[in-house]
């Protein structure tokens, strides 16, 4: 009965103390080091105050658990976040990039500045604040169960799709030709998939090779690249989806060395009761 007893005190604290160093993340958004000290500190004393032998065993023992738990619950659930954030941010992206498309195609004169890192698209941030308006409400207009495809695959949802494909195989064919290309900055042939992101004597030759097929062909094209594209992308979908299903290991691997040493080191002093909490010694034995 103790143990259930300490160990509803180790819960207690140690939800406590995970509970603030949530709130800390969200309005800081980073991990509080010194907040996993607090969750150490009140996983420990919650499991003493609640175990009827004060600092036995017992509660010792639920203490160490219980701040395990809860370090690697709470760095769990940032990991979480983090990904889905990060997910939902690429997924805007897309959306912006569809939209900007859209806008030079009806005649908008939209000059963006090179992206930040040349070597990647824009990031969602780097749109006007129009686009950016727009994206969230295509975003939020989107069904559930699109938006993971969107954001792993986008052009799989984008009539020019086939035209694209077209326009890769006849920028490699060019390049491999030993004749350089000059792409938009942040793209190229394995990251193009607008007609904004490529040079327009690529994507012109891809509309010409396009426009002389039948009916028929269009149709059967576009079916070969879609399931091609959609295979890979639910391959990608499904890793993703398997490791996030290691989440609470990745709590524990993912602490810095510092952080790993000063908590094991203070979990060792609350066990050991080097900080003098636990008064005489009592019962060794659990119950």
């Amino acid at each position: 009965m103790n143990t259930l007893r300490a160990l509803a005190g180790g819960l207690a604290g140690g939800l406590v103390g995970g509970a603030v160093l949530l709130l800390v993340y969200t309005i800081s958004d980073r991990f509080s080091a010194l907040g996993g000290l607090l969750v150490i500190a009140l996983a420990f004393i919650g499991a003493r105050a609640a175990s009827r032998d004060g600092w036995s065993t017992t509660s010792r023992v639920m203490g160490v658990l219980m701040s395990i738990l809860f370090l690697c619950a709470v760095k769990s659930i940032i990991f979480h976040h983090r990904i889905a954030s990060a997910e939902r941010e690429i997924a805007l992206a897309n959306f912006a990039e569809v939209i900007m498309d859209e806008r030079v195609r009806d005649g908008d004169r939209i000059v963006l500045p090179p992206p930040k890192d040349e070597s990647i698209s824009y990031t969602f941030e780097e749109y006007p604040t129009a686009v950016r308006d727009e994206a969230k409400l295509r975003w939020r207009e989107m069904p559930a169960d699109d938006r993971p495809l969107f954001g792993m695959a986008p052009w799989l949802f984008h009539d020019d799709f086939p035209i694209a494909e077209l326009a890769k195989e006849k920028a490699n064919r060019i390049e491999s030709d030993g004749v350089a290309l000059e792409w938009p900055p942040g793209y190229g042939p394995d990251s193009a998939w607008l007609k904004s992101h490529f040079p327009a004597v690529v994507w012109n030759a891809a509309i010409a090779r396009w426009d002389g097929m039948n009916s028929e062909e269009q149709e059967q094209f576009r079916q070969d690249q879609t399931a091609e594209a959609e295979d890979l992308a639910q391959l990608k979908l499904k890793i993703g989806t398997t490791l996030k299903k290691f989440a609470l290991p990745y709590g524990f691997l993912s602490f810095r060395a510092f952080e790993l040493i000063c908590y094991l080191a203070l979990i060792l002093l609350f066990y050991v009761d080097a900080l003098g909490f636990g008064g005489r010694r009592q019962s060794d034995v659990f119950e």
